[in-house]
This record gives C-alpha cells, sequence and structure tokens, in this order.
C-alpha cells in the first residue's frame, strides 16, 4: 500500500491522539487500520517529547488519510484559537488526493497572515487604486 510522509506538529499530533480510536474501541479503526495509525500518532508524540521537535512525520495511507478525515473534527481548536481541525483535515484531504491522482497535487496551506501583513497588503492596494 502506498504512503506518503506528512508532518504534522505537536498540537495537531495531540489531537489525532484523542480523536483516533484503535481497532478494538471502534468499528471504523477496524476498517481502516487505525490501531497502526495511533502507534504512529503516539511514537510522534513521544519523538516531540524526547527530542524537543516541534514537528513529526508520519506516514500516511489512504485507509489513514480516510480515517482522519471521518474522525477529526473541522471545529476543534488549539487554546489560541488556532484551527487544529481544519488543518489536520486539509492534509488529509491533499494526501488523500496525492495517493489517488500522484504526490505533485500535495502543496502546503499559505500561512495566515498577521494583522500588520493584512493592513501592509491594504495600503498598498489602496495606493494601487485597487480599492
Amino acid at each position: 500500500m502506498e504512503v506518503i510522509p506528512v508532518q504534522f506538529d505537536i498540537l495537531q499530533l495531540w489531537l489525532l491522539n484523542e480523536v483516533i480510536p484503535d481497532n478494538q474501541t471502534h468499528y471504523l479503526a477496524e476498517k481502516w487500520d487505525g490501531t497502526s495509525l495511533r502507534q504512529q500518532i503516539q511514537k510522534g508524540l513521544l519523538f516531540c517529547a524526547d527530542t524537543g521537535e516541534d514537528e513529526a512525520t508520519l506516514l500516511i495511507n489512504d485507509e489513514h488519510a480516510t480515517l482522519i478525515t471521518l474522525l477529526t473534527p473541522f471545529s476543534a481548536m488549539a487554546s489560541n484559537g488556532r484551527p487544529l481541525g481544519r488543518e489536520v483535515l486539509f492534509k488529509c484531504f491533499r494526501t488523500a488526493e496525492a495517493l489517488r491522482f500522484g504526490q505533485e497535487l500535495i502543496t502546503e496551506e499559505p500561512a495566515t497572515p498577521s494583522k500588520a501583513e493584512i493592513a501592509d497588503l491594504l495600503q498598498k492596494a489602496e495606493k494601487e487604486g485597487l480599492l
């Protein structure tokens, strides 16, 4: 089965650890191999804790992407308001597309601009007569 390496940061890993069951506790996990995904998530969390890294790479196959997509709530947020659910879902949507149609489709989601960057862009647009 083909896999794609996907990086998840520590908060995304904690979210996945919370929502992905193992095969013995949920019928979807049994159908789409939740135990191997859960083991990877936990190894990723341990890697981050042991090394001080902020991210870990999971090897995601189509079954894993499907399981994450079905069980991750879009509305999941970090305490600072960061949209963790949306970030994880976009990564899995891209991974599933790449697995089905080719890896060249994977792109990183653009970073959310800061308020200062938005203000600069609006000023430039205003100066250029676009607003």
